[in-house]
């Protein structure tokens, strides 16, 4: 008996930074921290042009044909019959 009491007295005289969940409680939190930071900065260092307003609308002609009704579409005839 005196030898589980030994082994429970020495784990219970540890100091808190001999434990291992000590050390994945503070880093878990350190990873997540650490990686959003990365992701901001890569998210700032390739950030897409701004183009503004003016620029990205299409000339008038480009919107007319693209919006132009199709004149030549056949009806659809259901062949199941």
């Amino acid at each position: 008996m005196q030898i589980n009491s030994a082994a429970s007295a020495k784990q219970a005289s540890l100091p808190w930074y001999r434990y291992g969940m000590v050390w994945m409680v503070i880093a878990l939190p350190l990873i997540v921290v650490i990686a959003s930071l990365v992701t901001i900065s890569i998210a700032f260092s390739n950030s897409p042009e701004v183009i503004p307003r003016t620029q990205q609308q299409l000339p008038q002609a480009e919107i007319e044909t693209d919006a132009s009704p199709v004149t030549n579409a056949s009806p659809v005839v259901d062949s199941s019959e």
